[in-house]
């Protein structure tokens, strides 16, 4: 062993008995303290000790929870999540209105949409029905076995696909109280002729009590994205295994263990009442074609419905609109972000012009980064505002700091540079270098709105309090990172220059 590491260990060894005789000796000076205390106190009357002891006992205590507080800071709570009722849901969309009509956004509105889907919402709750989805996938054979469980001649089409409506179909249930339970038939989820269709199946999913996802075979990727979308809205589903008369007792049972396996669910294995076609030979030897009727067996399905029949509405109902209420919180956060995302575009477009033409108007030395500071403090206070964050006059002076230091050796700076250095040359070198020089704080303002509104929506989805500052100066520094597509965007703002000095 070295002499190096041999006097490092006896250092430690020293601090180690430093430290432990520091602690043995205040906890003797603890205890005596302590035992003297009580000591007068007992010889004091009761009337004064008891407030004393009081008094002692919350400073202790306090004492205590503040060095607590200090060596164990508890997490930043998260921001709690959104209440979400009919009003609730209804005034948001009618803000969003408001904004849209008052030209902010371009994008259509969906304020429409959410009215009309509340207001299914209510009249579907005074119903006392429960409402069941057969949803999957095109051919999986969900409205043959709607057929089935109705015992109604449907127009079964063999085509995929066929299914281009919702169509709903009671089906009552005697018991100790009678319920009707209505079956929606759906369009497929994965229809590549229209993909509309699909949305208009999971919308009836989300409105249902219950969703049957109906599958005729391994679960696919597609249905299995499906399956996953629709717990996030945690609703009733059941797995529904079609055409089990494919598969052999074996194959049926491995089957029906992976699909346990990979999704923690019970697998309802069916029949549906359907078609096939047979070779049939006559007494002349002549084969043909013809078809027959498979008798279905729904008879695990039968036993779900039941079951669901005798259930509590109630709790089904609360589910239910739970469900319909966080997709149209989903729909509206969407369609926030698109329109705060569009207002971000427009004042970053605004600021960017602002700034070429303050470039283009600035004379006096020193007068371009007076008008160009006044510029980037207004466009971020303007963006900040826009996603309803609040930042002090320091976090932007350190900011600012941040942001000159990112932009120094940058291509648009370097164009900045020589465009002022022309403007000291009469005639030509003052239009060169005036145009430079616009184009270079263009190119600035605009990487330096878009870098903001990037940081701005991780800020916003994270529920932050707070802009994450070196988040924004990466991004900032990744993008004067790409000159090819920093020279395209010159030649863009060189072309916006010219049209404003022809108007």
């Amino acid at each position: 062993m070295s002499y190096a590491a041999t006097g490092v260990r006896v250092l430690l060894a020293a601090i180690v008995l430093v430290v432990l005789g520091g602690g043995v000796v205040s906890l003797i000076h603890l205890t005596d303290t302590a035992l003297s205390i009580k000591e007068r106190l007992s010889l004091m009357p009761w009337w004064l000790a008891v407030p004393i002891a009081s008094f002692l006992l919350v400073v202790t205590v306090g004492v205590i929870w503040l060095l607590v507080r200090i060596l164990f800071p508890s997490a930043k709570p998260r921001a709690s999540a959104r209440l979400l009722t009919v009003d609730a849901v209804r005034a948001r969309a009618e803000k969003l209105a408001l904004s849209e009509r008052a030209g902010e956004s371009p994008a259509p509105s969906i304020s429409h949409e959410v009215g009309l889907e509340l207001g299914l919402l209510e009249q579907r709750s005074h119903q006392q029905l429960i409402y069941v989805a057969l949803f999957g996938e095109v051919n999986a054979g969900k409205s043959s076995l709607i057929k089935t469980l109705v015992s109604e001649e449907l127009p079964i089409d063999v085509i995929a696909g066929s299914t281009n409506s919702i169509d709903l179909y009671p089906l009552p249930f005697a018991g100790d109280a009678e319920q009707t339970i209505i079956l929606a038939d759906v369009p497929g989820t994965n229809e590549v002729r229209a993909h509309h269709l699909a949305n208009l199946a999971r919308e009836e999913a989300l409105r249902a009590h219950v969703v049957g996802l109906v599958i005729s075979g391994d679960l696919s990727r597609s249905a299995a994205s499906e399956w996953q979308w629709l717990t996030q809205f945690e609703k009733p589903m059941w797995l529904i295994l079609n055409k089990i008369d494919l598969y052999t007792a074996q194959e049926r049972r491995q089957l029906v263990q992976r699909l346990k396996t990979r999704l923690n669910v019970e697998v309802i294995t069916v029949q549906a009442l359907h078609q096939q076609e047979v070779s049939v030979i006559d007494s002349q030897g002549q084969t043909s074609r013809r078809s027959r009727v498979v008798p279905g067996d729904i008879s695990a399905l039968t036993a779900q419905l039941h079951a669901l029949a005798s259930s509590e509405r109630t709790t089904l109902e609360h589910a239910r609109q739970r469900a319909v209420l966080a997709s149209l919180d989903l729909k509206l956060e969407q369609s926030e972000h698109q329109q705060r995302r569009q207002v971000g575009e427009k004042l970053i477009r605004q600021f960017t012009k602002r700034a070429m033409l303050g470039a283009m108007a600035a004379v006096a030395p020193g007068s371009d980064v007076v008008i160009q500071s006044a510029l980037a403090l207004g466009l971020m206070h303007q963006l900040c505002s826009l996603y309803g964050l609040s930042i002090s006059q320091i976090e932007l002076d350190k900011l600012m700091q941040g942001i000159g230091s990112k932009l120094k050796g940058s291509i648009a700076l370097v164009i900045a540079i020589i465009g002022n250095g022309l403007k000291a040359f009469p005639g030509l070198g003052t239009l060169s270098g005036g145009a430079l020089h616009a184009i270079a704080y263009g190119l600035i303002f605009d990487r330096l709105g878009h870098a903001l509104q990037e940081s701005l929506e991780q800020t916003h989805r994270s529920s932050r309090q707070s802009l994450n500052q070196d988040d924004l100066l990466q991004r900032l520094d990744a993008s004067f990172a790409e000159p090819s597509r920093l020279l395209r965007q010159a030649r863009e703002l060189a072309e916006l220059l010219k049209s404003e000095k022809q108007v």
